[in-house]
């Protein structure tokens, strides 16, 4: 649903641009956030129009829409007119930031609410955090600071990034 909205939000854009230019462009917008936050499209189209016009063919160039989110903007030759299979980059590659212990203790603590329901199982629990950096989960990477979280009630707590690596957080 999300990249349905995304997506129909870049295909608004291409229509706002092409209504005040028709210079050929390529767009990748890269960022996190959901389409232009206030629906300001109007006054991105207008940005878009200006920083193109100052490119030669085949030149690129970047507008800041926030402090999260940009596009990645080239000129294309005028035999590609109207061009619109512009893309959004954010849900699968493109803005990481590093894995910090806010967001680990995000992912645990409503873990640990339903222990009581897992202790009655089993003696031993473990958590395994997993985040899936081929999907939404891959705008998160590991830096080189050491990664803790409290065990808060699990022998042990796993983080694996898939399909690149895990790490023990913690243990009793």
């Amino acid at each position: 649903m999300r990249e349905i909205r995304n997506h129909n939000g870049l295909l608004r854009l291409a229509d706002a641009y092409y209504q005040i230019s028709d210079i050929p462009i390529d767009v990748q917008r890269i960022g996190k956030n959901g389409i232009f936050g206030g629906g300001n499209l109007d006054g991105v189209a207008q940005d878009l129009a200006k920083v193109v016009g100052q490119l030669g063919e085949w030149e690129a160039s970047q507008i800041a829409i926030d402090t999260d989110d940009k596009l990645q903007v080239r000129r294309l030759p005028s035999s590609r007119k109207g061009y619109r299979r512009w893309e959004w980059v954010s849900g699968h590659v493109g803005f990481s930031k590093p894995i910090d212990e806010q967001m680990l203790k995000a992912a645990v603590n409503p873990k640990y609410d339903k222990l009581k329901g897992y202790r009655r199982s089993v003696k031993r629990v473990m958590l395994l955090v997993y985040a899936d950096r081929t999907w939404n989960s891959g705008m998160v990477h590991r830096d080189n600071r050491p990664l803790t979280v409290g065990v808060r009630g699990f022998e042990e707590i796993y983080l694996y990034l898939h399909p690149e690596w895990a790490v023990r957080l913690s243990m009793v």
